[in-house]
């Protein structure tokens, strides 16, 4: 169930994402190899609605509704919360 959820934000990999990479103060860039995966889960109406439960479970406390990094609970963190939007 993670994978679709991982997945979802493989059509954003072309791009370095904003936010750190644990532990560092620079910008995390999605490796070479990772730019071309495909995502081997179809997208219709049941995989989006799975991969929107996932999300707003699981990540929306500190991803946020749109995935900047703004959640309620990101304040909490001792690193900062990745941004997945991309630049």
């Amino acid at each position: 169930m993670w994978g679709i959820v991982l997945l979802a934000f493989t059509g954003m990999m072309n791009q370095p994402i904003m936010g750190y990479a644990q532990g560092k103060n620079k910008p995390w860039v999605v490796p070479e190899k990772s730019k071309t995966l495909k995502n081997p889960v179809k997208s219709d109406e049941a995989s989006l609605t799975v991969g929107k439960a996932l999300y707003t479970k699981h990540c929306k406390s500190c991803h946020g509704a749109k995935g900047l990094g703004d959640g309620p609970k990101s304040k909490e963190l001792e690193t900062p919360t990745g941004d997945f939007q991309p630049i």
